[in-house]
């Protein structure tokens, strides 16, 4: 919050907080001051706040210890018909004035809707008259009654305002005015700046009569009485002008209390009122309303909601409450007792308001049921144009899971405000999340689609690829996962190729491939370029990969040559060097050819799995067939013969390369073991059988031929772990930074 001494009028807005109000809208204002609604955070109810600036010593401001005395007067105030000041104080150079926020407008705009009848009138006219004498009697003159300042809520209960503190306002503020006079309404003395009494108060109370009756101001507000009486003997125009029906008595009543003179006016407002009764030839009750009952309006929150869905049409979802009704509304809602109305869609009503305003759309997202609705609702809100509000509906529909799990197909208006938020917000969390949004909303497509938000989103989204990363990666990704021909079409008709290049190596990254539209020289070129980027992407993650399959490889080598050697003494040095040299010469060639069987595998997610498997088993029994063949050659002055390596490296690649369509790892590690096993028994026991038809037949390993099958089959299952395990570990597969 900023230091009171540096606030002034104009860093208000919504949602400021104002000591414990946070304010709502500004309601009105006028020269030196201004209206704000509020939501009272100390006590839960919505205010109205006068707000006037001090600072300035031309504007002859009351001192502190005057304003605080006044102030402290009304606040003491209590008539059913008085508007009670809740709250008061000064921020310097701020002073403000808390008062309750009266939601059914003024008297005047109720005579601007529509006529009055007579019993209305009267009865309005005696409310008024009895809030006044209250006044009077406490020592207060009003100074500046007119209907605007004759509040009314939507039970037609009226309060009488602005009595002596505030500056002149505009007519629509429903808060306390100011008590300098509207000329209007102002008697002779107030227009010669002489003192003011309570008779100057039956004056206004006079010329507002008039207007109660008639609708209208004498001569249509171009000529103010008061001012007339300085200069002649002008009188009130007779109001049966232009109110035939009105009583004869009723001009010559209107003239004694609209009287130049103040002494000739009547003794009292209430005087006033037995006088205009008896012109129409009505009782009067003096007691008038009881003034001891206590404040307690009623602010309709019920009527008001009633009304705005009577006016809401929600198929095209227009909205009829301003903020501050809507916070009232939303406030009674929220309390235990509110009952919303059976057969109408308040909770639909309450999010499109909350949405447009920002106010508490959280809860009213909670409260609409159905995943359908909720996206109706934001749809209607979507095609408005506004930046704020569309902004505010994509958080909501971005992190609502049930809504992206519907699979409709959004509308092209929708998706191009989406695009268009994607593009102008800065926000790199909610570009993802715009993203992922029409992901989750457009359907899943093996195959390449001529369009797939629609021809104008698709040439949007080719546009957005071509911006800088990483948006632009983002945009394109976006495109291979729809699998849009238009985009990518429209993507090579732009000029600027070396973004072009780049936003088609990610399509091709996210597509598995380039749609046939492709000129065949440039698609190649990308699909090369691309599937070497994924053979070589995250090169220290390659790294350490290898250096597992290696460190697996080398152990299982390594056992396998110290448990099969011919040397009595068990921890022989012989026996420990050539094992261990052995196993790091075969770890770290034999480790390329599975490293490249899993790459192949696991790389290409988006590839036939068959043809990847088949592709990674080949390859890697190739370069395994290779450094067994160069070992036995080279080293061991041996030339294999048969088939029986050559099937071991396809049954060990093949195992790896099977687990690499697998998530989990203990199962990855088991389906090597059991394909490495197998490779080693088979190709044992296929020699031993193969030798005894005399034929000559190079097994994978060699074990002694007169150990047991059991004896064998420990030592198998020693070297096969190492390699099981720590083959596996690690992650191959690809991922979108």
């Amino acid at each position: 919050m900023p230091d009171p001494q540096s606030i002034r009028l104009s860093d208000f807005h919504p949602g400021y907080q104002f000591m414990q109000y946070q304010l709502l809208e500004q309601i009105g204002y006028g020269g030196q001051g201004f209206v704000w609604s509020a939501l009272d955070l100390a006590h839960n109810r919505i205010v109205a706040i006068k707000f006037n600036e001090v600072g300035n010593p031309e504007q002859k401001q009351e001192s502190e210890t005057q304003f605080r005395h006044q102030a402290e007067q009304l606040t003491r105030l209590n008539h059913p018909n008085v508007l009670p000041l809740f709250d008061f104080g000064s921020v310097l150079p701020i002073r403000y004035l808390v008062s309750p926020y009266i939601p059914g407008g003024s008297l005047q705009d109720r005579l601007f809707t529509v006529a009055l009848s007579e019993d209305e009138a009267l009865s309005c006219c005696v409310k008024i008259a009895s809030a006044l004498d209250y006044l009077h009697g406490q020592g207060i003159v009003h100074r500046d009654l007119k209907p605007s300042n004759i509040l009314m809520d939507f039970g037609d209960h009226i309060y009488v305002a602005d009595f002596g503190l505030a500056r002149i306002v505009a007519d629509s503020t429903q808060a306390l005015h100011t008590g300098h006079g509207t000329p209007p309404y102002a008697p002779p003395e107030q227009h010669t700046m002489r003192e003011l009494t309570f008779k100057s108060d039956i004056f206004g109370f006079g010329i507002m009569l008039y207007q109660l009756f008639t609708r209208k101001l004498p001569w249509d507000g171009e000529k103010a009485l008061g001012l007339q009486q300085l200069y002649s003997k002008e009188e009130i125009p007779d109001p049966r002008e232009i109110n035939p029906e009105l009583p004869p008595r009723l001009l010559n009543v209107l003239r004694v209390i609209t009287s130049a003179n103040p002494a000739a006016r009547p003794a009292s407002v209430l005087e006033a009122t037995r006088m205009v009764f008896a012109a129409f030839d009505h009782p009067f009750n003096a007691a008038g309303i009881e003034p001891s009952a206590s404040f307690n309006p009623d602010l309709d929150a019920g009527a008001m909601l009633r009304q705005g869905l009577d006016g809401w049409d929600s198929g095209g979802g227009t909205i009829r409450l301003s903020l501050t009704k809507f916070a009232v509304i939303d406030l009674a809602q929220k309390q235990e007792e509110a009952q919303l109305p059976a057969g109408r869609n308040v909770a639909g009503f309450m999010l499109q308001n909350a949405l447009t305003y920002g106010y508490n759309d959280d809860y009213w997202w909670s409260k609409v049921a159905s995943p359908k609705e909720r996206l109706f609702i934001a749809s209607q809100l979507m095609g408005r144009d506004n930046k704020v509000i569309t902004e505010r509906v994509v958080r909501h529909l971005v992190q609502d899971g049930e809504v992206r799990s519907l699979r409709v197909k959004l509308p092209e208006k929708f998706v191009l405000s989406l695009l268009d938020i994607a593009h102008k917000t800065s926000d790199a969390v909610l570009q993802g999340q715009i993203f992922d949004t029409l992901r989750a909303f457009t359907p899943v497509s093996i195959n390449w689609r001529a369009t797939a938000l629609g021809a104008v989103p698709d040439e949007m989204l080719a546009a957005l690829a071509l911006e800088q990363p990483p948006f632009g990666e983002e945009a394109a990704r976006l495109i291979g996962y729809l699998r849009s021909e238009k985009s990518v079409d429209a993507l090579l008709a732009q000029a600027d190729t070396g973004r072009r290049h780049a936003a088609l190596l990610t399509i091709h990254q996210a597509a598995g491939g380039l749609p046939a539209s492709i000129p065949r020289g440039q698609r190649f070129e990308v699909t090369a370029e691309a599937n070497l980027r994924k053979l070589t992407a995250r090169p220290m993650e390659l790294l350490t990969v290898y250096v597992l399959i290696a460190l697996g490889v080398s152990l299982s080598f390594g056992l396998q040559a110290y448990l099969t050697y011919r040397l009595p003494q068990f921890m022989d040095m012989l026996r420990i060097t050539s094992s261990l040299e052995s196993g790091f010469i075969f770890g770290i060639i034999i480790g390329v050819g599975i490293l490249a069987a899993r790459i192949l595998v696991e790389r290409f997610p988006e590839s036939n799995a068959l043809l990847r498997v088949g592709l990674g088993t080949l390859l890697g029994a190739v370069m395994l067939n290779i450094v067994l063949f160069t070992y036995d050659v080279l080293l061991n002055d041996t030339v294999p013969h048969g088939f029986l390596i050559s099937a071991s490296c396809l049954l060990i690649t093949l195992g790896y390369a099977l687990s690499g369509l697998v998530r989990l790892r203990p199962v990855r590690m088991l389906i090597t073991a059991a394909a490495v096993m197998a490779a080693l028994a088979g190709s044992w026991w296929g020699h031993i059988l193969l030798t005894r038809a005399a034929i000559d037949m190079t097994p994978f390993f060699f074990y002694e031929y007169f150990w047991t099958p059991a004896h064998v089959l420990l030592i198998m299952f020693i070297v096969v772990l190492p390699m099981s395990i720590l083959g596996n570990l690690g992650n191959l597969s690809p991922r979108h930074d």
